[in-house]
């Protein structure tokens, strides 16, 4: 479910003695939280006098995670439109000071594995991986330890992965299905990895927050992985895509749905590769505000 809200709001121009009109569009992935006091916090957010760019920065911060929030306005000769949230996020190991600063500055996410040993940067987001793409699971208690001793920084991370089984979906459920809520009651958001078959089974979506499209790399950019994701966007679930490692991929993550990807773009070359990663971001998310002769 996508929940789509819209109103008319009204401010001060920060700038010059006049009076702003404009459209707020709210986009929730899921179901809207209660109007009456939502619309009583977008009053006060459009009190006093700011910034068409700075109103719906506060606005964005009042919606649940993962929303995105349009304004447009009418400013003397300008139409101006304004976006907040709902950017693409990229997880990474955290090897260097470089991608340490950029993951507390949000630029980029901290991916976190139980093999990793690496600490959360400040007030950085961060996801955490099972590591059983590899050799790197500890088992379900270990998994589970794992969490449990990173549950102070649970408001940053946007999903724990369920344990898997790498491109085999039947085997892959078998093996979440007993975590899901294990992970859950530790207060994480929990992902569902999906795997290549998972078109041909039913999907427990009310077990999970999360689709984290896996699967080979045939399956990933095929029809399969592209329909799981318009169905899991429909039902309000963020969408992730493992093993995004160049621009044209990110873009199709993007394209398709998904809010964030993780790769291993920056272990190799990390110094010369960061600024290109932020730049694949940049081409993506940036052009938030668009001003336009009306």
């Amino acid at each position: 479910m996508i929940t789509t809200l819209r109103r008319q709001v009204i401010k001060q121009c920060p700038y010059k003695d006049e009076t702003d009109a404009g459209e707020l569009v709210i986009t929730i992935p899921g179901e809207a939280p209660e109007l009456h006091d939502l619309a009583a916090r977008v009053d006060a957010a459009a009190a006093g006098r700011v910034s068409h760019e700075e109103f719906t920065r506060k606005v964005t911060a009042l919606c649940p995670p993962g929303s995105q929030v349009t304004t447009t306005w009418h400013t003397g000769p300008w139409r101006a439109e304004v976006r907040e949230g709902a950017v693409m996020r990229y997880f990474a190991n955290p090897s260097t000071p470089g991608i340490r600063e950029a993951m507390r500055t949000g630029l980029l996410g901290m991916i976190a594995t139980p093999a990793q040993g690496n600490l959360i940067p400040a007030g950085a987001a961060w996801c955490a991986d099972n590591g059983c793409f590899g050799d790197g699971y500890p088992g379900d208690d270990g998994y589970l330890e794992f969490l449990a001793a990173r549950r102070g920084s649970v408001d940053r991370c946007a999903f724990a992965v369920a344990p898997d089984v790498p491109m085999d979906m039947r085997a892959s459920l078998a093996r979440s299905a007993p975590m899901l809520g294990r992970i859950r009651a530790l207060g994480f958001p929990v992902a569902l990895a999906a795997q290549n078959g998972i078109e041909d089974m039913a999907v427990p979506w009310d077990s999970f927050d999360v689709l984290f499209i896996g699967g080979d790399t045939a399956w990933k950019l095929g029809p399969a992985a592209r329909r799981v994701t318009r169905d899991a966007r429909a039902r309000g679930k963020r969408v992730h895509m493992g093993r995004v490692n160049s621009l044209r991929r990110l873009r199709y993550a993007d394209a398709i749905g998904c809010d964030s990807a993780d790769g291993t773009f920056l272990a190799f070359g990390p110094d010369v590769n960061l600024p290109e990663l932020l730049g694949w971001l940049r081409a993506i998310n940036d052009q938030q505000a668009l001003w336009e002769a009306s």
